[in-house]
């Protein structure tokens, strides 16, 4: 077992949570408002269903995510079901604001957002000059 060169604790965005709660609700208004036919708003609706659905499943996994730990090669998720071993799969988005990691593990790529609430100001910071030196 590799020593994580850092060990960020992760707690839930709420950035992210009203973010999502306010696009939903606003898609749904949207959705209600215009003069669409039936059959159209069902399918707008059904459409708006799944994704809902899979945003939700999506923040169920976000926020089961306890800690990040950087290791040399690779990182690891420590969730509430356990560790998860997984890689970069794709290219880092690096703000100030905003990090985004493409990671892949357990077969299924995973976008791991983190928002200046997720962990503190120190680790982010961390995060950063690690990620923009790798």
């Amino acid at each position: 077992m590799s020593v994580p060169v850092l060990d960020i604790p992760l707690r839930p965005s709420r950035i992210l949570a009203w973010g999502l709660l306010l696009l939903y609700g606003i898609t749904a208004l949207l959705l209600i408002w215009p003069p669409f036919t039936l059959p159209l708003r069902l399918l707008l609706g059904v459409f708006l269903l799944m994704a809902a659905w899979r945003a939700w499943r999506t923040w169920q996994l976000l926020t089961s995510i306890l800690r990040l730990q950087v290791l040399p090669e690779s990182y690891r998720l420590v969730t509430t079901k356990g560790d998860l071993d997984v890689r970069v799969a794709g290219q880092t988005v690096v703000t100030p604001w905003l990090m985004i990691l493409y990671l892949r593990g357990g077969g299924r790529p995973l976008h791991l957002p983190l928002l200046p609430d997720t962990s503190s100001v120190e680790d982010r910071r961390r995060l950063r000059v690690w990620l923009r030196c790798k």
